[in-house]
């Protein structure tokens, strides 16, 4: 976990996650590339990977001028969540872009992130939410039975 996540680590996601109750484990893995930064465990569904990212280039200045936030995610991250997704894992981007709080749930939206595709087109393959309570309250929305795990063909490149 890089300098800036871990401040969305400390002052947002693992105050909640205290409060919640819930068993989380915050991963230091110098050795194995691409692993994302938290494991939280959420009763009734299951273990749900997070990488955890923060960007702060001006939001104003995003929409103006050449609407790029720059590579936020590194390609070996890109292949663990995008494998990690394939095999059925619970897997989910969680960005602080100028204090207004993404998750990208698909390898179409880490792939926006990873290849630094326009803002505009990223923003729509992730999700808004107003806090950290929100979008850990709508995790069994987004990996309920009903839409987990993905079904047809693997995702690829």
């Amino acid at each position: 976990m890089g300098k800036e996540a871990s401040i969305l680590w400390t002052r947002r996601l693992k105050p909640i996650l205290k409060k919640y109750k819930w068993d989380y484990q915050r991963l230091e893995d110098k050795t194995a590339e691409g692993i994302p930064d938290v494991n939280i465990h959420v009763p009734g569904l299951g273990d749900v990977w997070i990488e955890l990212k923060l960007a702060n280039k001006g939001l104003e200045r995003l929409l103006r001028t050449p609407k790029h936030l720059g590579k936020i995610l590194q390609p070996a991250q890109y292949l663990w969540l995008r494998n990690g997704y394939n095999a059925g894992r619970m897997c989910v981007v969680l960005g602080l872009i100028d204090n207004n709080l993404y998750a990208w749930y698909t390898p179409e939206g880490w792939k926006g992130l990873r290849d630094d595709e326009p803002w505009g087109r990223t923003k729509c393959l992730g999700v808004p939410y107003i806090n950290v309570s929100e979008f850990l309250g709508d995790l069994p929305t987004r990996f309920g039975p009903e839409r987990w795990p993905p079904s047809g063909p693997s995702v690829g490149k």
